[in-house]
C-alpha cells in the first residue's frame, strides 16, 4: 500500500514478485497488482508486464477471521490458480512456461523429508542439506542410528482446566522436558545444542502455556514454543511436536477424525520445520485414524525409531471388531454424548464463538464418568458365558490395546454393527434419574434401570444366604 500511494504511472514495474503467496489472501494479492495500474485504473485496462507468484499451496494458507467468509478468504490466489488451467497440474505435469516447480530442498535431512515428499510433492524433491542437516544422526538417544527421526508412543490423557475451551495432555508435557533436557548442552555436529536451536511445536495454547511453565521450572526460560501457524516460514535445528490429543470426535457424516491435526497442510508444515532432528511425541491409536499420520508412524516403525508401546498398525483392532466384541453384554460410554458436538477452541479464531453457557453444558457433559454398561440383565447360559469371557480376555491380553481411548466411534455400514448401535443408551446423570425413571416405567426400563434391579437382587440374595450361614453358626 506505500508503494501504491506514491501515485506511480501505470506500467512503472515491468516485474512483480510476490513472495509467500500461499499465506496471502486473494485481496492481499490483488494489492500490489494495483501497482502496475497506477493510480487510475480504468476497467478495459489490462497489466503490461509479468508476475511471478511464489509460494507453497501445500502448506497452511491464509487465515480467515469470519466464519462466513472462509470458503472464499481462507484460499489464496496461487491455491485457486494452480486448479485451473493453464495452472493446473495435468498427467504429463506441470506445464514449464506457465509453473516453475522448486525441487532442491536445502532444508531437510532426507528422513526428515521422505513422508511429505511422498504424500504432497509426488516425490520430486531432492534432499540437497549440507553436513547441517546430518549433525544429529549419532544422537546417543536415536533409537537408530542415522536416522534423525523418532515417534515416542504415549498413553496421556486428554484434559482441559475449567472453564477453558483448550486442552492439553500432562504426560507429554514431561515426555517433552525431558528431551529438551537431554538436548540442551548436549554435542551434535561438534557444536554444543543451545535453547535458539530447538522448536516445540503443538496445536493448543493451553498445551503451550503447560510446556512453558514445565521448562521454567526446570530452569529453562525463552525456549521457543507455539502454534504451527507461528512456525510456518521457520526453521530449527530440532523440532519436537506435542499432538496432545487421546480423545477422537466424530464430525458431519459421522466421520471420525481428530480435531485440529487432521488438516494435512498443518501435517506438512509441522513436520518440515526441522532440519537435523524430528521429535514427535503423541497417542498411536488415536493418530492411526488420520492417513497423513498413520503413514508417518508406518514409516517410524519400519525403520524402527519408535519409543514406547508397540502398537503395530497393521494389528490395530478395527471399530468392527470393537463392536462385535462388546455388543453381546457391554458397550464403552463416552464422557459425552458422541452426537453433540463439543466445541475446542484449536486457534484464536475460534474462541469468540464460546460462550459462557456452552462451558457450562460441556462442564457438565465431563462429568460424566467413563466405564462399562451392561447391555442386558438377562442370564447367559454358560457356554455364551464363556465364549464372552474368551474375547475380553483375548481383548484385554493383546499388546496394543492395554490402553483404550476415551472415545470410540461405532458407527459402520456394516449393518450389524448399526444395530449394536440402536442398543446404546445414554449414561443418566444423578439429577435426573428420578425423572429418567419416572418415565421408563411407562416406555419400559432404561439399561441402568436393569442393572440396579439386578444388583439389588444379587444384594438380596447375599443377605439371605449371609442370614442363613449366621443362623447355621448359632
Amino acid at each position: 500500500m506505500r508503494v501504491y500511494n506514491y501515485e506511480l504511472k501505470e506500467n512503472h514495474f515491468s516485474y512483480l514478485f510476490i513472495d509467500e503467496a500461499g499465506q496471502a489472501s486473494e485481496p492481499q494479492t490483488l494489492i500490489p497488482l494495483l501497482t502496475m495500474c497506477g493510480n487510475k485504473v480504468q476497467l478495459n485496462d489490462y497489466i503490461r508486464g509479468q508476475v511471478i507468484i511464489a509460494g507453497d499451496p501445500k502448506q497452511l494458507g491464509p487465515c480467515c477471521h469470519s466464519r462466513l467468509a472462509e470458503p472464499i478468504l481462507s484460499k489464496s490466489m496461487l491455491e485457486r490458480l494452480m486448479s485451473w488451467g493453464p495452472y493446473k497440474h495435468s498427467e504429463t505435469g506441470y506445464d514449464p512456461n506457465y509453473v516453475t516447480k522448486l525441487v532442491k530442498n536445502y532444508r531437510c535431512h532426507p528422513a526428515i523429508l521422505h513422508i511429505p515428499n511422498k504424500l504432497f510433492y509426488d516425490g520430486e524433491l531432492v534432499a540437497c542439506g549440507g553436513s547441517h542437516t546430518r549433525r544429529a544422526a549419532d544422537w546417543f538417544y536415536l533409537p537408530k542410528k542415522n536416522f534423525p527421526v523418532i515417534f515416542h508412543a504415549v498413553k496421556g490423557d486428554e484434559m482441559r482446566e475449567k472453564y477453558s475451551p483448550s486442552v492439553y495432555n500432562p504426560a507429554e508435557v514431561r515426555i517433552i522436558v525431558n528431551y529438551v533436557k537431554k538436548l540442551i548442552g548436549s554435542n551434535l555436529g561438534g557444536r554444543v545444542v543451545e535453547k535458539s536451536e530447538i522448536g516445540i511445536l503443538t496445536p493448543y495454547k493451553l498445551q503451550k502455556a503447560k510446556i512453558v511453565e514445565a521448562l521454567e521450572a526446570n530452569g529453562i526460560k525463552d525456549l521457543p514454543v507455539g502454534t504451527v501457524e507461528i512456525f510456518q516460514g521457520q526453521e530449527k535445528d530440532i523440532i519436537i511436536i506435542s499432538t496432545v490429543r487421546s480423545v477422537l470426535y466424530r464430525g458431519t457424516g459421522g466421520k471420525i477424525h481428530i480435531g485440529f491435526l487432521s488438516n494435512p497442510k498443518r501435517f506438512n508444515v509441522a513436520v518440515t520445520r526441522a532440519k537435523a532432528l524430528l521429535i514427535v511425541v503423541g497417542n498411536p491409536m488415536i493418530l492411526e485414524h488420520d492417513d497423513c499420520w498413520r503413514e508417518f508412524m508406518q514409516y517410524c516403525l519400519e525403520n524402527e525409531a519408535w519409543y514406547g508401546p508397540k502398537h503395530l498398525l497393521d494389528r490395530f483392532v478395527s471399530h468392527s471388531e470393537i463392536v462385535k466384541l462388546l455388543s453381546k453384554k457391554h458397550h464403552v460410554t463416552p464422557r459425552w454424548d458422541p452426537n453433540a458436538n463439543l466445541r475446542v477452541v484449536e486457534d484464536a479464531t475460534s474462541a469468540r464463538h464460546y460462550n459462557f453457557n456452552d462451558q457450562e453444558r460441556d462442564e457438565r457433559r465431563r462429568r460424566i464418568p467413563v466405564g462399562w454398561v451392561e447391555n442386558n440383565s438377562e442370564d447367559h447360559s454358560s457356554e455364551e458365558t464363556a465364549e464372552s469371557q474368551r474375547s475380553q480376555d483375548t481383548l484385554k491380553s493383546r499388546e496394543e490395546l492395554d490402553y483404550w481411548p476415551e472415545f470410540f466411534d461405532l458407527e459402520e455400514s456394516d449393518e450389524e454393527d448399526n444395530d449394536c448401535l440402536e442398543k446404546e443408551e445414554n449414561y443418566s446423570s444423578p439429577k435426573n434419574e428420578g425423572n429418567e425413571r419416572a418415565s421408563n416405567e411407562s416406555g419400559g426400563k432404561f439399561e441402568n434401570d436393569k442393572i440396579f434391579e439386578k444388583l439389588r437382587k444379587r444384594m438380596e440374595a447375599l443377605e439371605i444366604s449371609l442370614s442363613s450361614s449366621s443362623n447355621s453358626l448359632g
